[in-house]
């Protein structure tokens, strides 16, 4: 939430600045030029603020998948403890001839089963948290070139060079372009 609040401030300040030498431009083509600088800002400040929302989303659901994991491990060490003492109890119980070696009794075999189960859900888990962690990541890189094209816009405003604006463009091309990457892989993975 803080990056949705230093997003709204930095936009806030392009805009007051272009505001400001707008009122101190005579030149109306400089002024059209500042509001248009203006206006790409504010949207960029409006899509990095979206994909901030939805890499927040990403690292909720990743911090969830790893607790589903953690949980489901642990659960999994419990079932094999309990399946080695069943186990240990079999073979100790075949030894003394209670009990044919080849029957395993059906409560073992169904551990068996519920461990490979466990086992692989928990494997499955972990995976899908990293991938919503590398989505995360992927959002955050978009949403950092945004960040560049707004403080390279209010830059230009006040050094009064548009090819310094033209830089910002590119960084906001880029910026949108992975964005909507991340915004894929995030929607795909949920």
């Amino acid at each position: 939430m803080d990056e949705l609040e230093g997003m709204a401030e930095n936009a806030m300040e392009t805009i007051e600045e272009a505001q400001r030498a707008a009122r101190e431009s005579e030149s109306d083509n400089n002024s059209r030029w500042i509001t248009s600088v203006a206006l790409i800002s504010s949207l960029m400040a409006i899509i990095g603020t979206v994909l901030a929302l939805v890499a927040a989303f990403a690292a909720d659901d990743a911090f969830e998948k790893r607790v589903i994991a953690i949980v489901d491990r642990n659960s999994y060490e419990s079932e094999n403890l309990q399946y080695e003492i069943l186990l240990l109890k079999y073979e100790a119980m075949a030894q003394m001839g209670k009990i044919s070696p080849d029957d395993k009794p059906e409560k073992l075999i169904a551990l068996e089963r519920n461990l490979d189960e466990r086992d692989d859900r928990t494997t499955e888990e972990l995976e899908r948290a990293a991938r919503f962690i590398g989505t995360h990541h992927v959002l955050g890189f978009a949403i950092t070139l945004l960040q560049v094209c707004i403080a390279l816009s209010g830059i230009s405003i006040i050094a009064k060079r548009k090819r310094m604006w033209h830089a910002g463009l590119g960084f906001a091309g880029f910026g949108i372009l992975v964005g909507i990457a991340g915004l894929i892989r995030y929607f795909l993975l949920a």
